[in-house]
């Protein structure tokens, strides 16, 4: 099933501009209403383990609807780097990577403490078959497989699209099964209970302010972590590191811990609350107002400074190293300081930066965010940062450069081959990015059996309720510690065993309740979502550039919708301003629009998916 229940997918959506017909808001799942004997499961959230828990109940057997609180699919995974930890693969096989679940299992004992021992030997012996062949399954095509530091082998599996890769084709394979339905712009505030079960789920549309109930066997919570509310990232930030005067959110904008808040109204248990996953790689992303969010920002090349002007840690070290460091030091950032020659040297997390260009005009031509000079002494000055000793710390460094040992700090050694050698910094004009800490992720959270059933504080099943992914804190397979990889990969593991449990469950339900019979399978209903008529006819072009675009706006009024600040349209004014900053034309992302036919003038969406990286890749 495929009913739009709103105007959805603003990814650059046209459709969003015009009222959607009246019968698109209206479906009724009611489990009072349908064949008693249909398993029916609702999944909460559209990330990689949401998606992946709809495809498994789907490939189950059961009717899934899914609740998705944007107009838009991915959560966090979409705008990650989209690795995944993935142990004996062909893959690895054809790069000559020797690897064994044996040796994995061990690289994540060595690397976490209080990791959960059993899902991560479930983890290491599946994640082949569970993770990388039935992904491929769907679509996903891996061509990289990356080293991670403390992994004793490459075993980094993705994609050259990033999250994008990842993402998009498990989407589209969900979207095309006939046994999946989905519901877009619907936050979800609290589950429905008939005396100890849960039933169903309370969702409120984002854009009308309609509540409604949704009801069903089983409900999978996918809703994700908590790392862009900082009350709560306050509230569970490990006791043993300083409290920053300054920490950006890096999780995804939906990351709010909206699961955790309606799950401990059920009397959900909750562990490893502050085994959390931060970067000392956070830059104040310029396009956000508020001045809280952060863009992941690491160059290679830089040098790192504190505010005396000194190097205080090797910037080789491992993540946890550095953000210990960073975090002792007064204030709890530093200065990433390096030269024209290595410029291009860097790593810009999230949408569209993987394009140098939007680097160089978004971040690097903005003097608040970037200090430049020709002069070492200069540069200090702008940077606030005494003159002296930061011109002696880039004396000192080149040295160290020049006799091919970091005596200070052990970036590099005599054992490193003269190209495993950073480059001095000595090429004018010289940069200096101030750089704080940064949220990403929780590795704890709702507590869960090693069926994804959800706990309460006995220890007890709460029934039919279920948590993967990030609400769960990855089940407790990395412990206080991650190898990198091992975030994504996990949210696929326990998106399928808790649809696999929720539809084993529903089974079992519907056979206690009377001996099975057969039932209809659901049918697909239309996968396009037709427009508002224009309000004049218009002649059919042929054009599909500037004619085709000013046909469009004859209709919809771009440059004041974007500005309108709409309920639940954010994604919609955030993508179409990108779309008016690069003077794209609509058929970029609406191709199948153009010419204008009166009677197919309608929203694809899984072609619409197929655009995506026009903004997140940068694809022209």
């Amino acid at each position: 099933m495929k009913t739009i229940l709103s105007l959805c997918l603003s990814i650059s959506l046209l459709g969003t501009l015009c009222a959607a017909p009246p019968d698109s808001n209206t479906h009724n799942n009611r489990a009072d209403e349908r064949d008693v004997d249909e398993r029916h499961v609702i999944v909460v959230g559209t990330g990689m383990a949401g998606l992946s828990a709809a495809l498994e109940a789907a490939q189950n057997g059961a009717r899934v609807t899914v609740l998705e609180k944007w107009s838009v699919f991915g959560g966090t995974s979409f705008i990650s780097g989209g690795k995944l930890a993935i142990v004996g693969t062909e893959l690895q096989k054809s790069k000559g990577i020797e690897d064994s679940p044996d040796l994995a299992f061990q690289d994540f004992v060595n690397c976490g403490k209080d990791l959960d021992r059993e899902w991560v030997r479930y983890y290491v012996d599946h994640s082949n078959e569970e993770i990388f062949e039935w992904l491929s399954e769907a679509g996903v095509k891996f061509d990289i497989v990356a080293a991670f530091p403390r992994n004793s082998v490459p075993r980094g599996h993705g994609s050259k699209e990033l999250g994008v890769g990842l993402i998009n084709p498990l989407f589209r394979t969900c979207f095309q099964h006939p046994n999946v339905e989905f519901v877009w712009n619907t936050k979800v505030v609290d589950l429905v209970r008939d005396q100890n079960e849960i039933t169903g789920v309370k969702g409120v549309d984002t854009r009308s302010g309609t509540e409604r109930e949704f009801l069903a066997d089983a409900v999978v919570l996918a809703t994700g972590g908590f790392q862009s509310n900082l009350k709560m990232i306050r509230e569970n930030w490990p006791s043993a590191l300083p409290w920053p005067s300054r920490v950006l959110t890096g999780s995804g904008i939906n990351s709010l811990g909206i699961g955790h808040g309606i799950l401990r109204e059920a009397g959900a248990a909750y562990h490893r609350m502050s085994y959390v996953w931060n970067y000392p790689y956070g830059l104040p992303d310029p396009r956000d107002p508020s001045g809280k969010r952060g863009l992941l920002f690491a160059h290679g090349r830089a040098i790192w400074l504190n505010g005396d002007g000194q190097r205080f840690v090797s910037e080789s070290a491992d993540i946890e190293a550095k953000l210990n460091a960073m975090l002792r030091q007064t204030p709890a950032s530093y200065w990433a300081l390096f030269d024209e020659s290595n410029k291009t040297r860097v790593y810009v997390a999230g949408t569209d930066f993987g394009n140098f260009a939007v680097v160089q005009r978004v971040i690097y031509d903005n003097p608040k965010l970037v200090k430049s000079a020709m002069t070492l002494e200069s540069l200090a000055e702008a940077a606030g940062l005494p003159q002296e000793a930061m011109a002696e710390t880039v004396r000192r460094y080149n040295a160290m450069v020049d006799a091919g040992n970091d005596a200070d700090f052990h970036r590099f050694s005599l054992e490193d081959s003269a190209d495993e050698l950073p480059p001095k910094i000595e090429t004018p004009p010289f940069y200096a990015v101030q750089i704080y800490p940064m949220t990403r992720k929780n590795m704890g959270g709702v507590l869960t059996d090693h069926s994804c059933r959800v706990l309460d504080a006995q220890d007890r099943p709460i029934p039919r309720l279920y948590a993967a992914g990030e609400l769960s804190g990855f089940a407790g397979i990395n412990g206080t510690s991650a190898l990198e990889g091992t975030f994504l990969g996990p949210c696929v593991v326990t998106g399928r065993m808790a649809a696999r449990t929720a539809v084993a469950d529903a089974a079992a339900l519907h056979r206690a309740r009377r001996p099975a019979a057969p039932s209809q399978p659901p049918q697909p209903s239309q996968t396009s979502l037709p427009l508002s008529q224009p309000s004049q006819e218009l002649e059919p072009v042929t054009d599909l550039n500037t004619a085709a675009s000013n046909q469009c706006i004859a209709c919809h009024d771009i440059k004041s919708l974007v500005g309108m600040n709409r309920p639940g349209y954010l994604h919609f004014e955030k993508s179409h301003q990108r779309v008016l900053d690069r003077e794209l034309n609509c058929s970029t992302c609406h191709p199948g629009m153009n010419p204008y036919q009166k009677d197919l003038h309608r929203i694809d969406m899984q072609a619409l998916s197929h655009h995506c990286g026009t903004c997140h890749l940068s694809k022209d």
